[in-house]
């Protein structure tokens, strides 16, 4: 049967705002709290947030409203930084890859102004003067000199106070191409690195280049040039410092000129232990985080799922044929009219997440399940437990402690009926955790959370990804879990006991005896703990009990005290 008009519409709907025209990215944006306002200050700030979290949207929106407003906005999307020549080769020197970027980078933002409303519309006479501006902000990248070199030492690349002062310039294929004065300045702090004789290199002078951009800028009526950096994270994290530099030195001190750049947070480094880069908070602001506004408009739904819908009808109307009569007015309305009941809306919400991109693919599937009928709460599961296992899980690195600690942590979620969980600060920033969150696998939820019975340790709190309980759901035929019963207040996760033999130590060195911890539950060696753990409907099978924190067994027989561990 053919599918209706709108589940044929939803299968349009754009997976990345880049693929989509500006006026529809226009038509389909939906307001997110105070975003919009934030963003519009003209202050430098980084935009963070995960993947398919609508930075790249919400900076298309920036741009053209601040070009409504007569303002000149630039836009660099970093992925097409860098594609070819000694940037894209990673066996070459940082230093020498670190220079072609910089130098593409302006090039970027020389195409970008060129290619402005702004721009387009200058007079014979001025766009004259801008072309010539623009040919002198290319060539600041673009000189080349020859260097013989007597001995060839490679270092760490770093920069010395007295190295930055000098001159303010990088040279290619050595680390700094600078003055004899501040040459020695250099070989003193060993931050000088030289290869090979007569060597060509690419010489930056920052100060000539601020200078020809500044000049640039100042050829259109505009009274500030907007630098929205899009996609931050495909520059390789070691040459990071580097663009972060040159925005430092180039582009932040001048007038007139704001910064914003659109991030993920975990794959973000701006500054080194040196002195390269800028300082988040001193030189920039990090204060916008869609993250936190997505987890706000969440916590103040109480399970509404409203801004979810919202979104949808947003992006459905944009792509609805004019011809089309629509059969809504209202949010409202509209998910009546796409979903069976509201608890379909609360369960596509608690799948995505708080990430647009998630959810929108799950509608795609869903729509593509229902046909001409509406989404159904099966359609959606279905959809949320494919697209968790096909895009989340299966794209996890080839890392078996990567796998392990999410397995674990969904066997420990599910046999305690719980979705939330709380892990202390060094273990949510541990590696696994990281990447887990970066695949959208765990979502954090909180931080400087108390847990009462120790109330002066503070925890970041977690949500486990809904698709991965679902999966486990639908593929445990022996031991059934029904999502719906899971809830209560979040727990503390340990994820580092290790195991010794016979004895199970803690991180914080309490050690105890695996005899009174392993056993089978009938009958478990307490008659009151063996009751409670009857009472939570654990099957039958051998545990492992383990105190949370640093509890002794004594003082556990409470089950709520535990995290349990089905060995088999």
């Amino acid at each position: 049967m053919a599918p209706s008009l709108v589940n044929s519409t939803l299968f349009k709907l754009p997976r990345r705002a880049e693929a989509t025209d500006v006026d529809r990215l226009m038509a389909s944006f939906v307001q997110l709290g105070t975003l919009l306002p934030r963003l519009e200050s003209p202050d430098h700030q980084i935009v963070y947030g995960r993947r398919g979290t609508g930075k790249t949207h919400a900076l298309v929106v920036l741009c053209e409203r601040v070009s409504a407003a007569g303002d000149q906005a630039l836009f660099v999307d970093m992925r097409s930084v860098g594609l070819s020549g000694p940037a894209a080769e990673a066996d070459r020197p940082i230093e020498e890859r670190g220079a072609q970027l910089l130098a593409d980078t302006v090039r970027m933002i020389v195409r970008s102004a060129h290619g402005s409303p702004l721009a387009a519309a200058l007079g014979r006479r001025e766009r004259g003067r801008f072309d010539a501006a623009s040919a002198r902000a290319s060539a600041s990248v673009s000189e080349l000199e020859v260097v013989d070199v007597s001995s060839a030492e490679s270092t760490q690349l770093q920069s010395s106070s007295a190295e930055r002062s000098a001159a303010g310039q990088l040279g290619f294929p050595g680390k700094a191409n600078l003055s004899k004065e501040s040459k020695a300045n250099a070989e003193q702090s060993n931050t000088l690195t030289v290869v090979g004789r007569s060597a060509p290199r690419l010489v930056i002078r920052f100060g000539e280049v601020a200078a020809a951009l500044e000049d640039l800028f100042r050829q259109t009526p505009s009274s500030r040039t907007w630098i929205m950096i899009d996609e931050w994270t495909a520059t390789p994290r070691e040459l990071q410092p580097l663009v972060a530099d040159f925005l430092r030195r180039c582009l932040m001190p001048l007038r007139g000129v704001t910064v914003k750049i659109a991030a993920i947070k975990e794959r973000s480094k701006f500054r080194t232990h040196g002195d390269i880069g800028f300082e988040v908070g001193d030189d920039i602001s990090a204060g916008v985080s869609l993250d936190d506004e997505y987890r706000e408009i969440l916590d103040a739904e109480s399970g509404t799922a409203t801004f979810v819908v919202e979104l949808l009808r947003g992006h459905v109307e944009a792509l609805w044929p004019s011809e089309a009569p629509r059969s809504w007015t209202t949010t409202t309305d509209f998910g009546l009219v796409v979903f069976t009941d509201p608890t379909v809306i609360r369960a596509l919400s608690c799948a995505a997440e708080g990430v647009p991109r998630d959810a929108f693919n799950i509608a795609i599937n869903a729509a593509g399940r229902a046909g001409s009928e509406r989404i159904s709460l099966r359609d959606v599961n279905h959809a949320i437990v494919a697209w968790s296992r096909d895009d989340k899980v299966e794209n996890l690195a080839d890392d078996a402690d990567v796998r392990a600690t999410y397995s674990r942590i969904v066997e420990e979620l599910t046999l305690r009926k719980r979705r939330r969980f709380l892990l202390g600060r060094l273990q949510s920033e541990s590696p696994a955790v990281t990447q887990l969150q970066e695949r959208r696998l765990l979502h954090r939820v909180g931080q400087d959370v108390r847990y009462p019975p120790d109330p002066t340790a503070a925890y970041d709190e977690w949500v486990v990804d809904y698709g991965a309980l679902l999966a486990r759901q639908s593929s445990d035929r022996q031991h059934p879990v029904d999502v719906s019963e899971f809830g209560g207040p979040p727990m503390p996760l340990d994820l580092n006991i290790q195991s010794q033999g016979s004895r199970r130590e803690f991180p914080n060195g309490t050690v105890l005896p695996s005899v009174a911890m392993e056993t089978d539950l009938a009958p478990p060696p307490d008659p009151g703990l063996r009751e409670q753990l009857a009472t939570r409907g654990l099957p039958p099978g051998r545990y492992v009990l383990v105190p949370t924190g640093a509890v002794q067994l004594a003082g556990a027989a409470d089950a709520r005290q535990l995290i349990v561990h089905r060995t088999r």
